[in-house]
């Protein structure tokens, strides 16, 4: 599920934006799907025994697209591409199982405590039913029944984190995992670029095709507009002749495009993907004049087919590939190192090396990306001990560990509860996966369904 249903700090005020009630029809990702059609009771899927519908999975696809909006506000429509949503749905679904067999359950008197304590349903620092009830009816069109429902899941789902097992750690393993984790480490690195190891890669159709099977819902033409617009100089100001101006039309462009004849203009560009069909912008004022936009014609954003996406797919494929030869070269290189210098090995293969002093985790070297890659694979290192290579975006790396100062009492003391808060939730994120790994084993997709409901 999305990170916000496995940060402890968020469980009591995991969202507001909920369901948006359905009762007609569902519109997810172009599909139409009516109540009376057929393919809403269709499975889909099972779960051991239990069969889920079209409509049951539909319903989970919109609510964690809800919760990623309301995760990261104005940046989702930035990063929406990046998430999986068909995965999250069934995930949310397999927990909401999993919670009824474990017997997990969220009593009425849970829900409405959740809610009393939600700012949006309060006036004068007091919970007021009418305005909860106005809010509920006209923002979320749904009725507060439907809407508890529903919060009824999310702290079901909040509740399943809550009750998994913790372990308990005293302070002598504590204090070891903070000096692996918190102390200060001087490094040496090793980055061996991806694109050293291009030429070595060869693209066919068919590794093209089967990476297109992976990521095709990623690969998406962007929604793009067609505008006409009328322009003023700013020392041509005259509202008299505003009348009299000829409309001018741009090509297609995307929000990300630049756009000469609008003066790469934010505001004028921000304003062209929010008319409707043939509406007109108010005059719009900007550093080099005034604009008035009007809306031609618009290109939904649509996913891209195989033969647009083989050149993308290429550099792609070419990319992960060069990579994974990248590490591999580093790897046999640590052979060497068993019995030569390692910074001398590496100069001897024309591969610099790069010094990182007192470095902790969570910080970022300039670079390095992942920054979790780096830090997994030193965090069990001692003193001149070497990782094993690893692939970041840029290529490979390969770290070598020069110094680990001294573990600072005080400042272990000062820390302490708080780092065991820190582990004690990196575990329990850790156990939800590992939950949600094991559930999926459970669950039998009906691929050819699939297929027929999303074409």
């Amino acid at each position: 599920m999305l990170k916000l249903l496995r940060q402890k700090k968020v469980k009591k005020t995991i969202y507001i934006v909920l369901a948006l009630g359905i009762a007609i029809s569902f519109i997810v990702s172009g599909i139409l799907l009516s109540n009376d059609d057929k393919n809403t009771s269709a499975p889909l899927a099972t779960i051991d025994k239990h069969k889920i519908t079209a409509r049951e999975y539909l319903d989970s696809y919109s609510a964690v697209q809800r919760q990623a909006s309301f995760m990261y506000g104005d940046s989702f429509n930035e990063i929406k591409n990046r998430i999986n949503f068909k995965a999250e749905a069934w995930d949310r679904i397999l927990l909401l199982d999993y919670a009824q067999k474990q017997k997990i359950r969220v009593t009425d008197a849970e829900v409405v405590q959740w809610v009393n304590l939600q700012p949006a349903f309060k006036k004068n620092d007091k919970f007021d039913q009418k305005l909860y009830e106005l809010y509920v009816e006209r923002a979320l069109r749904t009725t507060p029944r439907e809407l508890e429902e529903e919060l009824r899941e999310m702290l079901t789902i909040g509740k399943i984190q809550e009750n998994l097992p913790s372990k308990s750690l005293d302070d002598t393993q504590l204090k070891e995992l903070y000096q692996k984790e918190k102390t200060e480490k001087d490094l040496l690195y090793a980055l061996l670029p991806w694109e050293t190891q291009k030429e070595n890669v060869t693209v066919t159709d068919k590794d093209t095709d089967a990476l297109y099977l992976i990521v095709k819902d990623k690969l998406l033409a962007p929604e793009q507009v067609k505008i006409a617009y009328l322009f003023i100089p700013k020392e041509e100001q005259d509202a008299s002749k505003q009348d009299d101006l000829p409309w001018k039309e741009t090509n297609y462009f995307s929000k990300n495009d630049a756009v000469p004849e609008l003066g790469y203009s934010p505001e004028v560009l921000s304003e062209c993907f929010k008319l409707g069909a043939s509406e007109e912008s108010s005059w719009i004022e900007t550093d080099e004049g005034n604009y008035k936009v009007k809306l031609v014609d618009k290109k939904s954003e649509r996913p891209l087919s195989l033969e647009e996406s083989r050149e993308e797919l290429k550099k792609i494929y070419t990319r992960q590939q060069a990579g994974e030869l990248a590490a591999k070269k580093l790897t046999e290189l640590k052979e060497k190192m068993k019995t030569e210098d390692f910074a001398t090995v590496l100069k001897s293969e024309n591969i610099q090396t790069t010094p990182i002093e007192k470095y902790r985790p969570g910080t970022s070297p300039a670079g390095i990306y992942p920054l979790e890659s780096l830090e997994r694979a030193i965090q069990s290192l001692k003193e001149s001990e070497i990782s094993d290579a690893f692939e970041i975006q840029r290529g490979a790396m390969m770290v070598k560990v020069i110094k680990i100062s001294s573990l600072d009492e005080k400042k272990f003391d000062e820390e302490k509860e708080a780092f065991k808060e820190e582990l004690s939730r990196k575990q329990s994120n850790n156990d939800m996966r590992q939950l949600l790994e094991t559930l999926r084993k459970n669950l039998s997709l009906n691929l050819e369904r699939m297929k027929e409901i999303f074409p």
